[in-house]
């Protein structure tokens, strides 16, 4: 996937993560699953497909952090 126009707004861009973000954080209480791991913010899991995502609640919106692809780990 390519970078969308400078003007596209990034929670309407068609995308399998972007949709379960906003479904998951578009009311104010939802299944949400904390990230324990981080105790200086709070940031949830947003997981779909092999998709992976980090988001804090800085109020209205949430905003993105991080995203990627999940890849197994070699042993």
């Amino acid at each position: 996937m390519g970078l969308p126009p400078i003007d596209e707004p990034l929670d309407e861009i068609d995308h399998p993560l972007i949709r379960k973000v906003n479904d998951q954080f578009a009311l104010p209480a939802g299944p949400r699953e904390r990230i324990r791991s981080i105790d200086d913010v709070v940031m949830f899991k947003v997981k779909v497909q092999h998709w992976r995502a980090a988001l804090v609640e800085a109020g209205d919106p949430g905003w993105v952090v991080a995203a990627g692809v999940l890849r197994p780990v070699a042993r």
